[in-house]
């Protein structure tokens, strides 16, 4: 299989990711509010509080920007990092009857949920719906590629003199 599974974290919901960030602060600070409350009555240094709450900021803070790298690359639109364009190109070009791709773009919708738009070239077009399937069925099993909008187009040269 194509899909590159690099981590869980990856292809989980960023809302997930969130809800995970915020519980995992919670417990930290909460640990945090004890411990240091308790260092305090027994060693009457005061400073131990903004020192543990900046401690807390700083274990946090990194999670937090990759969460919204994430999120600002669904938001953008970019190519998801678990699907490979080349090869969802190639896989295409190796369809039966398909003899060109372009305008080919994938992004996410939502985390680990994947979309598509291709013109796909044929030079028989009677053979649409069977190439369309087939299209439809290798995204789907090879890529999870489930949301796609293919175009079928015939064949036309690019040399101007034609």
């Amino acid at each position: 299989m194509v899909v590159d599974k690099k981590d869980d974290a990856d292809t989980e919901d960023l809302n997930i990711q969130g809800a995970k960030l915020e519980l995992l602060s919670d417990i930290i600070g909460s640990v945090g509010v004890i411990l240091g409350g308790i260092l305090i009555a027994i060693t009457n240094v005061v400073i131990i509080d903004p020192i543990l709450s900046i401690g807390l900021s700083l274990f946090i803070l990194p999670r937090v920007f990759i969460l919204l790298r994430k999120s600002v690359h669904i938001l953008m639109e970019g190519v998801p990092s678990t699907v490979s364009y080349e090869q969802i190109q190639q896989a295409l070009l190796q369809v039966k009857g398909v003899t060109g791709v372009f305008d080919l773009h994938i992004w996410s919708i939502t985390s680990g949920l994947h979309a598509l738009s291709a013109h796909i070239v044929v030079i028989d077009t009677s053979n649409s719906y069977r190439i369309l399937d087939e299209i439809n069925s290798l995204l789907e099993k090879k890529f999870r590629i489930n949301h796609s909008t293919i175009q079928i187009e015939r064949f036309h040269p690019t040399d101007s003199s034609e």
